[in-house]
């Protein structure tokens, strides 16, 4: 649920959206969404990228395998794939 909220959050179906492909396009939404105050919580898009592994590797640990396929399951195949190989095996 966390990464479908930050990868959806505001969305607007009105709207034309570019599909995210890469991890680093996703850091850059995920600053994009936070306005202004990104820049206070994050120094970097690699530190972003940290922060949603560090929430990948948190949801692991609470929630169950069914769960984290079907939360991955939204995302497009480079993401997921990227995103999986930070489950610990």
């Amino acid at each position: 649920m966390a990464i479908k909220s930050v990868y959806v959050e505001g969305w607007r179906i009105s709207q034309p959206h570019e599909r995210i492909r890469t991890i680093e396009a996703f850091a850059a939404e995920v600053i994009k969404e936070q306005g202004q105050v990104a820049w206070r919580d994050f120094s970097s898009l690699d530190e972003v990228i940290q922060s949603v592994r560090a929430v990948i590797e948190t949801m692991v640990a609470y929630i169950s395998a069914d769960e984290m396929e079907e939360a991955f399951g939204t995302l497009p195949k480079n993401l997921r794939s990227i995103f999986s190989a930070w489950v610990p095996s």
